[in-house]
C-alpha cells in the first residue's frame, strides 16, 4: 500500500471515531483493567473489554484483539447480537491497521450479517466504507467504488452529518485515484463544508489532508502546502504520531516537488522517527523510497544508495514465505470458474476424441479380422500355394498395423510425461516471477546509483579532489559487490527454471537436500497464490542441518517435491473452501515440510492437515492417470512418475494418512548412490 493510499485511511479513521473507539485518556487503561476485575456482569464486561480494545487500537494492536476477542466470547455466550457485531467491526478495523486483510474483511463480513438481520443501517455504511478502504492496498478502486455504491443509498436516506461528511470525503478520494481531480476536489470541500458546520475537528483534518493530497497530485505543490500544514495543526492537538507520520510525509514530498530540499529533509526525517515509534512498516518504507529520490535529485548519490538499499531490504524482509503479510482480498470466482469451464471443456474434447479413436481402433482391427476369415475361406478353395501367399501378406500388415498402434501409444505416453512436466513448470511461474523481482531491483537501481558515482567521480578528479575521488570509488566498488550478489542470485534462480523444464539427461550431482526442498516449497507456494489470491496456509519448516549432499538428478527430484507439496496445498485449500461453505471459519491450513538424517537414509516429509484419503483410493494412489482432482485440475500422472523417479534413484515413497485429518508423504533416499 502507497503512502498517497495510507492518507485516506484518515477517513477510515473518522468512521471508528463515529463508533465512540479513541480514548486520550493516559490512565484510561489502568481505570479500565480494575473496572473490568471488580465487575462479574456480562454487559459491563463486554463494555470495558471494547474501551481497552479502542485504547489500545492504535499503539499495541495484539493487546487491542486480545480483550476485543474477549468481549467476542462474553457477547456469543449473552447473546448480544449487536455487541457481538460491533466487537466484529472493531477486530475487522485492527486487522487492517495491522495490514492482515484477508482476517479484516472476514470480521466486517461477519459484523455486515448481523446489521443486516437487525436493520441496523448507519452502522452497516460504516463497515461498507471501511470494507472499501481495505481495497485500497491492493489498489482495486472498482473494489472500492462498489463498496462506496453499497453504502450510498442508505447515506442519502439518512440525517446522520458525520456519516455523509465521511462519504463525500471516501467518494472525493476515490475520484483522486482516477486521476479525475476536479471531481476529487468538489466532494472533498464538500466534505469540508459539512466538517466546518458540524465543528468536527477529525473529519476537517481528514477532508483538509486529502485535498492536499489531491492538489499535490494535481502538481499545485503550493496549495497542497497549505492544506497540509492546516490539517497538521489539527493532528497535532490530536496527538496520533500514526497519522501525523503520514502527513509529515506527504509535507515533505509537497516540499521535494518544488524542489525545496531542505525542508523536505527535515519532515521526511520527521516522518521516519514518528514511524520508528509506532512501528508503521509501510510508512518507513515509503520514506526511505522517497528520501532516495530527493537525493537522486540532488545528484547526492551516496544517500541515494543508502536508502535505496534500507529500502530493498525492508521491502525484501516484509514479502518471504515465512513473513507473508497475507496482502490478499476477497474477489469475484468468476475468472477462475470460467478457466476451469474452458478447461474442463478441453478435456471433453480430448475425450471424445480418444473415445473416437478407440472405436476406429476397434472398428479397423474388426474390419481386418472379418476381411481376413472371409479371405481365408475364399482362398481356401484355391491352390495351397496361393492360400500361403495370402496367409503370409496378412501376417505382415497386422504385423505393420500393430507396430504402428504400438508407436502411436508411445508418442502418446511421451506427450502425456512431458505434458506432466509442463503443468508442474506453469506451478513455478509466478513464484518464480516473484523470486526474481528482488534482485532485479538491486540490479537496476544501483546500477543506475553507481553510473552517477561515476559521473561524479570524474568530475572530482577534474577539480583535482583525489580523497572525495577515492571515497566515491569505494561506494561504486560496493555498489558493484551488491549487483555481483543480486546478480548471481537471479542467475541461479534462471538455471533452476531451465532445468525444471529440460528434459532430464539422468545425470547425477551432489545436492544439498535442504536447499533444494527450502527452494521448490517457495516456488510452489507463490505458485498456488498467484492463482488463488485468497490463499493463505500456515508453513512449517524444520531442516536437518546434519544432513550432507547426495547424489541425485536435482530437476527429477525437484519435480517430486513440488508435486507433493502443490498437492498439500491444494487438500487445504479445498478443506478451507468446505469448511467456510458450511459456516466453519475456524480450521487453520498448515503444510509441514521436513527433512532429517536417518542411519543410511535422507528423508523428506510433507504434511498437510487437509482431508486425507480414504483407504480406498489409497490403494490407487500411484496408479498412472487415477486422480482425485476435477476434470482439468490434475492429469494423474504427477504422483506415478514420482514414485518412478524415487524409485530409480533406489528410494521408496510411501503415504500416512487419516481421513479427515492428515495426509502424510515420506520419501527415503539413500545417502550414498551409484
Amino acid at each position: 500500500m502507497t503512502i498517497n493510499k495510507i492518507i485516506s485511511y484518515l477517513a477510515f479513521f473518522l468512521i471508528s471515531l463515529s463508533f465512540g473507539l479513541i480514548s486520550a485518556q493516559s490512565d484510561r487503561a489502568k481505570d479500565l483493567l480494575e473496572q473490568l476485575e471488580n465487575t462479574a456482569q456480562d454487559s459491563a464486561r463486554i463494555y470495558l473489554n471494547k474501551q481497552l480494545g479502542y485504547y489500545y487500537q492504535h499503539s499495541n494492536q495484539e493487546k487491542a484483539l486480545y480483550y476485543f476477542n474477549d468481549g467476542v466470547e462474553i457477547a456469543k455466550s449473552s447473546k448480544d447480537s449487536l455487541q457481538l457485531a460491533n466487537l466484529y467491526y472493531s477486530i475487522g478495523y485492527t486487522y487492517g491497521l495491522k495490514q492482515e486483510l484477508p482476517n479484516a474483511i472476514e470480521n466486517y463480513l461477519k459484523a455486515v450479517r448481523i446489521y443486516e438481520n437487525l436493520g441496523d443501517n448507519w452502522r452497516l455504511v460504516n463497515t461498507y466504507m471501511g470494507i472499501g478502504n481495505l481495497y485500497m492496498s491492493d489498489e482495486d478502486i472498482d473494489k472500492q467504488a462498489e463498496y462506496l455504491g453499497y453504502a450510498e443509498e442508505l447515506v442519502l436516506k439518512g440525517e446522520d452529518s458525520i456519516q455523509l461528511c465521511n462519504f463525500y470525503n471516501y467518494k472525493g478520494v476515490i475520484y483522486d485515484q482516477r486521476k479525475i481531480y476536479d471531481s476529487a476536489i468538489v466532494f472533498l470541500s464538500k466534505s469540508l463544508k459539512i466538517g466546518r458546520i458540524i465543528n468536527d475537528p477529525n473529519s476537517i483534518g481528514s477532508a483538509l489532508s486529502n485535498l492536499g493530497l489531491t492538489y499535490k497530485h494535481a502538481g499545485q505543490a503550493d496549495k497542497a502546502l497549505s492544506y497540509y500544514n492546516e490539517a497538521l495543526k489539527i493532528y497535532e492537538n490530536l496527538d496520533d504520531n500514526f497519522f501525523l507520520s503520514i502527513l509529515y510525509n506527504n509535507i515533505g514530498s509537497a516540499h521535494s516537488q518544488k524542489n525545496n530540499f531542505k525542508s523536505s529533509e527535515k519532515t521526511f526525517l520527521k516522518s521516519l522517527d514518528l514511524a520508528s515509534q509506532v512501528g508503521a512498516q509501510q510508512v518507513l518504507l515509503q520514506n526511505y523510497k522517497d528520501l532516495a529520490s530527493m537525493y537522486k535529485k540532488q545528484k547526492l548519490f551516496s544517500n541515494q544508495a543508502k536508502y535505496l538499499e534500507r529500502y530493498y531490504t525492508l521491502k525484501d524482509s516484509l514479502f518471504t514465505v515465512e513473513k507473508d503479510n497475507q496482502f490478499s482480498q476477497l474477489e469475484s470466482d468468476y475468472v477462475i470458474e470460467k478457466k476451469d469451464l474452458e478447461l474442463q471443456a478441453q478435456q471433453l474434447d480430448l475425450e471424445k476424441k480418444q473415445i473416437q479413436n478407440t472405436i476406429y481402433i476397434v472398428l479397423f482391427c474388426a474390419s481386418i479380422l472379418i476381411l481376413g476369415t472371409l479371405l481365408f475361406y475364399f482362398i481356401k478353395s484355391r491352390k495351397k500355394n496361393e492360400l500361403l501367399q495370402s496367409q503370409n501378406q496378412l501376417i505382415i500388415e497386422q504385423k505393420n498395423a500393430i507396430e504402428t498402434t504400438l508407436s502411436d501409444l508411445k508418442s502418446a505416453q511421451s506427450q502425456l510425461i512431458q505434458s506432466e512436466k509442463m503443468a508442474s513448470l506453469g506451478e513455478l511461474t509466478a513464484g518464480i516471477a516473484h523470486e526474481i523481482q528482488n534482485p532485479l531491483n538491486f540490479v537496476n537501481n544501483f546500477s543506475e546509483v553507481s553510473n552517477e558515482l561515476i559521473d561524479e567521480m570524474a568530475e572530482e578528479l577534474n577539480n583535482g579532489d583525489i580523497e572525495e575521488a577515492k571515497a566515491i570509488a569505494d561506494d561504486v566498488k560496493q555498489n558493484l559487490e551488491k549487483i555481483n550478489h543480486h546478480g548471481k542470485r537471479a542467475d541461479s534462480i534462471v538455471k533452476g527454471m531451465l532445468q525444471h523444464s529440460r528434459n532430464s539427461a539422468g545425470e547425477k550431482e551432489e545436492t544439498d537436500i535442504n536447499k533444494l526442498t527450502d527452494e521448490y516449497l517457495r516456488l510452489a507456494y507463490h505458485g498456488h497464490r498467484a492463482k488463488d489470491k485468497s490463499f493463505n496456509a500456515t508453513l512449517e519448516t524444520n531442516f536437518d542441518t546434519n544432513l550432507e549432499k547426495i547424489n541425485i538428478v536435482p530437476q527429477d527430484i525437484g519435480r517430486v517435491i513440488l508435486n507433493l507439496i502443490t498437492n498439500a496445498f491444494y487438500a487445504v485449500d479445498e478443506k478451507q473452501k468446505l469448511l467456510k461453505a458450511q459456516g466453519d471459519s475456524n480450521y487453520n491450513p498448515t503444510v509441514s515440510v521436513n527433512t532429517k538424517k536417518d542411519t543410511n537414509q535422507a528423508m523428506i516429509i510433507v504434511k498437510d492437515n487437509g482431508n486425507g484419503i480414504p483407504e480406498s483410493v489409497k490403494r490407487k494412489i500411484f496408479e498412472p492417470f487415477f486422480t482425485t482432482k476435477p476434470t482439468g485440475r490434475g492429469t494423474g500422472l504427477g504422483l506415478s512418475m514420482s514414485y518412478d523417479i524415487i524409485k530409480a534413484h533406489g528410494g521408496t515413497i510411501n503415504i500416512n494418512t487419516k481421513e479427515n485429518e492428515y495426509t502424510e508423504f515420506e520419501i527415503q533416499l539413500p545417502l550414498k548412490t551409484n
